[in-house]
């Protein structure tokens, strides 16, 4: 990219702000000082390259949807109570045909140099719910054949070693990753979001310190929600009728109708913004800014 073209594109975000991550959209980053134009339709930027502009809230959708995992793959909550369920999240994505998606799953991992800054500032603002937001493996170790292997390759990256937690969602995070990275359409459509973090914003900025898998922490998180979604009990009551025996459990429930409501709602990456790892997926959490 030439001086002049750099200073055009820079002079282009400045003047308009240009953020929307849309196929035909341009925005521009910075990489170790020198300024690039990029579209998703061209080349990725090398890994580590910091996104500028990027972080402009966007308007919420009518079409928007939250996505979660469970222990039989993914379930999903859309606009007016829709409920779906599928073990293969390509086949879900394309029954929804949503504008807009917010996922509970790691989208960019960490590796050849490039880390995952956002759970550090996600623990900053959840305070003493922190340990709800889990570092997720680094791409070796999510690509490692066994849980063994996962655990030398993580240690290799950052000295530790990777939770069986972590190791037990790896599956799902491979198909979202190699998802994205097969399939560019869904690049600008499907973001990566935290519910305890949402839930934090939802409620004036204090987290929800009570456990979401007892009674009374989904209690207190569906009726965060029924602040903004009167209809939100209906329909996670709903949901558990739907889903009974199938692997969905009332916390994936929750979550997916946070989710939903975030997509619904005016959001922005949390913090200064989002970094892209390796192969240009953007590594950051959408959260709610309008409430």
């Amino acid at each position: 990219m030439g001086a002049r073209a750099a200073e055009e594109a820079l002079q282009t975000a400045q003047e308009f702000k240009l953020a929307k991550v849309a196929p035909s959209m341009l925005f521009v980053a910075v990489d170790h000082g020198d300024v690039l134009a990029y579209t998703p339709r061209q080349e990725p930027l090398r890994a580590g390259a910091v996104i500028l502009g990027v972080n402009r809230p966007e308007k919420g959708t009518e079409n928007g949807w939250g996505i979660d995992g469970c222990r039989t793959g993914w379930i999903a909550a859309g606009p007016n109570g829709q409920w779906l369920h599928d073990d293969n999240l390509l086949r879900l994505l394309e029954t929804m045909q949503p504008e807009t998606a917010m996922i509970d799953m790691p989208i960019g991992l960490s590796g050849h140099g490039v880390e995952r800054m956002v759970e550090q500032a996600a623990r900053k603002r959840l305070g003493r719910k922190a340990s709800s937001v889990f570092t997720p493996p680094c791409r070796a170790a999510v690509y490692a054949a066994d849980y063994r292997r996962a655990c030398e390759m993580q240690e290799e990256q950052n000295g530790k070693r990777i939770s069986i937690q972590a190791w037990n969602i790896a599956p799902r995070i491979r198909e979202l990753d190699g998802l994205l990275r097969e399939h560019g359409y869904w690049v600008p459509r499907v973001f990566e979001s935290h519910p305890e973090l949402n839930f934090c914003v939802l409620n004036g900025g204090r987290p929800v310190l009570e456990s979401k898998k007892t009674a009374e922490g989904k209690a207190q998180r569906l009726a965060c929600l029924q602040q903004y979604a009167p209809e939100a009990l209906l329909h996670f009551e709903t949901g558990l009728q739907l889903f009974r025996g199938k692997g969905v459990q009332a916390d994936d429930l929750i979550d997916a109708l946070c989710l939903q409501l975030v997509s619904s709602l005016q959001h922005a990456w949390l913090e200064a913004g989002a970094e892209q790892d390796e192969f240009g997926l953007l590594m950051g959490f959408r959260v709610p800014v309008s409430v």
